[in-house]
């Protein structure tokens, strides 16, 4: 007879007990005792610690390996005459080594038993079996559940190259870009697969045919440094030692077309990049008014601006980015896009059906291709300004959207095809022919070759969406009367009120502001406050013993921003609050000067949010000589509606801090300041020569 021990140190827990409460007419029902032993209970597999994946239950060749000698069986009791279930494990093919029986327990209930240290030895192969045991004696086992044990790792690393890179040296023109890296298993040939994982981002798990290399494609995301590492696992997911792959990734590369549209007329474009991707007018495509200098007005069926040859391979990392100004949402329109033979290998524009904005691709260039697209979650805006950002990375098979500097969303795009046609400004196409013309303004097209990075280090889509800086409102106050226009052209005339004089300023006239009533107010906002955006102000106070506002921008109850004076502090300051509510919390860049504030200089402001990295900062100038200066976080941005105002401030809904001095040359932007904007607007006007 077969000696059979009692694994004493198995532990059994029931787990998962769904008993349904009993009634007087069930009760005898669910404990009586049947006439006959329980049926076996549901083999759920096994796993190899308590907690861990399960294994389902295979017999053969296909059995799975267990990392463990103590691995962890899992049985499901069913039968309403189960009072116990026992567990039996043996060698394959061998003779049974332990078995383990449970605690009584209402069914139904899912039990663990571990088996022992000890009674496994690696390199075997194993089976168990479950019985359920009732008051009528014990029922039969079930089918066996095999696997085989493997606790000992790969002994080696595996070894890691890549055909596109040198490790340990400065590589230039590889950040956002598609790279591919071999994993060798290193002679190791139980290796089924690796993980890897990239400084930055959560590991990766890629299978390899057992005991194979295999090559994946990583897109570096971080300057300086990319550092990939990787381990070996085998069929029972034992890991090796660590290799590590380390390089050194120089900034990125820019993009390989920019058209800008500043030309004004004429039909070509040039490409501002250098690399000679000249763009041709064609059909009724005209200039106009752009963001920034002249744009690319498109309207007629067959208006674009067309290169000569492709800019992107769309079958491996590449962007796009337009500015974009919508006339109307009846149609939809391709802002940019690169043909293919028969349809465009990307398109970025507006779809008139969903009426979102969107970034397609196809599978194939095929006229019943599959297309891969995005939507925006908001419908657009008509006649504004919108950036448009589409990206693909072909290391996670992903597109992505950008609407505003925004992630809109992404989707999968696991099939890619080669676009090897001109770039289209304007249009896209369709069954080998131009297709959705825009309706409406682009400016400043930008394509890369390479996917768009944005983390702490390379801000692609905030400078994008930041720079250049668009003028959104300027008032020189050299005026006549109560109108002051909008010198930047985008119709955000000012009107004085209350008590308000002209006087010499820094440029022309200024105005005088009397402290009491005096201000200028627009016909609506200059800027979108919850992005990033720009205001400067010559400024001179008439006293230094009570607040003034300088520029501000009104909410529902309070200024959204405001360029100050604070008497309290004898400074200057730029405070943002965090809601349009009464009396809200705010944050303040206020500056630290190097001189005290004096009534009677002419001072000049430049105040900026950055989005991006949701800092305020003031700088505040004498003579062309920066005397202060400061910066703050501000990360609740939101947008305040009301009109842009100059010489006065709102708090709890009411008018606030009227200044008592004189303001000249006003200009708010859209977006941030380089660092050559800045010098450029610091040195645009200055003040007059003191007279004797």
């Amino acid at each position: 007879m077969i000696s059979v021990r009692r694994a004493l140190a198995v532990s059994l827990v029931a787990l998962c007990a769904a008993v349904a409460p009993l009634t007087a007419g069930t009760a005898r029902a669910a404990t009586a005792p049947t006439a006959s032993p329980p049926g076996p209970p549901i083999v759920l597999g096994w796993s190899g610690n308590s907690g861990g994946p399960i294994h389902p239950c295979v017999t053969g060749p296909s059995r799975e390996f267990s990392f463990s000698a103590r691995p962890v069986m899992e049985a499901r009791a069913v039968d309403p005459a189960t009072v116990t279930v026992t567990f039996q494990w043996s060698l394959l093919g061998g003779p049974v080594i332990g078995e383990a029986t449970s605690a009584p327990a209402h069914v139904p209930v899912t039990y663990e038993a571990e088996i022992p240290q000890g009674d496994l030895v690696n390199g075997q192969s194993y089976s168990f079996r479950v019985r359920a045991d009732g008051v009528d004696g014990p029922g039969p086992f079930s089918a066996p559940c095999e696997f085989s044990v493997d606790t000992a790792r790969p002994d080696r690393p595996p070894i890691v190259t890549s055909l596109d890179i040198s490790p340990n040296s400065f590589n230039n023109d590889v950040l956002g870009r598609s790279l591919r890296f071999t994993f060798d298993p290193n002679g190791v040939a139980d290796v089924v697969a690796f993980d890897y994982e990239v400084f930055g981002s959560v590991p990766t798990v890629v299978p390899t045919v057992q005991g194979q290399p295999v090559t994946v494609r990583i897109t570096p995301h971080v300057v300086p440094f990319l550092e990939v590492k990787v381990f070996s696992l085998d069929r029972a997911g034992n890991s090796s030692p660590e290799a590590e792959f380390s390089t050194f990734i120089r900034p990125p590369a820019g993009p390989v077309g920019f058209w800008q549209f500043d030309e004004g007329s004429g039909q070509t474009v040039a490409d501002a990049t250098g690399h000679g991707h000249t763009a041709t007018l064609t059909g009724s495509a005209s200039w106009t008014r752009g963001r920034t200098g002249s744009g690319l007005r498109v309207h007629g069926a067959h208006a674009a601006a067309t290169t000569t040859g492709p800019l992107a391979h769309t079958d491996r990392n590449f962007a796009v980015a337009a500015w974009v100004r919508l006339k109307d949402r009846t149609h939809s329109g391709v802002a940019v896009s690169q043909d293919g033979v028969r349809r465009s290998g990307f398109t970025l524009g507006y779809s008139a059906t969903a009426d979102r904005w969107t970034f397609a691709t196809p599978r194939s260039d095929t006229d019943g291709a599959t297309v891969d697209r995005v939507l925006s979650a908001d419908q657009p805006e008509v006649g504004v300004w919108t950036l448009l950002v589409g990206a693909f990375d072909l290391s996670t098979g992903q597109i992505t959207l950008y609407v505003n500097g925004e992630a809109a969303g992404s989707t999968a795009h696991p099939v890619v095809t080669d676009a090897p046609g001109p770039v289209r400004i304007g249009q896209g196409q369709v069954a080998g022919a131009g297709a959705d013309t825009w309706r409406g303004v682009l400016d400043d097209v930008h394509v890369y070759d390479r996917t768009l990075v944005e983390d702490c280090c390379t801000h692609d889509v905030s400078n994008l969406v930041n720079h250049p800086a668009e003028l959104t409102g300027s008032w020189s106050f050299d005026g006549k009367g109560d109108d002051e226009p909008d010198l930047s052209g985008n119709q955000r005339d000012g009107h004085l009120d209350g008590g308000v004089s002209r006087v010499p300023g820094i440029s022309g006239t200024a105005i005088s502001l009397d402290g009491v009533t005096g201000s200028m107010t627009t016909s609506g906002p200059a800027v979108r406050t919850d992005r990033s955006f720009a205001v400067s102000a010559w400024v001179r106070l008439d006293r230094l013993d009570r607040s003034a506002t300088v520029v501000s921008q009104d909410g529902t109850v309070v200024s959204g921003f405001r360029l100050e004076y604070r008497a309290d502090l004898q400074s200057w300051n730029f405070r943002v609050p965090v809601a349009d509510a009464t009396l809200p919390p705010g944050d303040d860049a206020t500056a630290i000067l190097f001189a005290p504030v004096e009534s009677g200089v002419w001072t000049h402001l430049i105040a900026v949010y950055d989005k991006s990295v949701d800092m305020l900062s003031l700088s505040v100038l004498v003579d062309g000589e920066l005397i202060g200066d400061s910066e703050a976080p501000h990360i609740s941005p939101w947008r305040a509606g009301g009109a842009l105002v100059v010489g006065r401030g709102l708090d709890a809904g009411q008018p606030t801090d009227f200044l008592a001095g004189d303001v000249d040359e006003v200009n708010v932007f859209q977006g941030t300041l380089t660092p050559d904007e800045f010098d450029q607007l610091a040195a645009q006007a200055s003040p007059p020569a003191p007279t004797d």
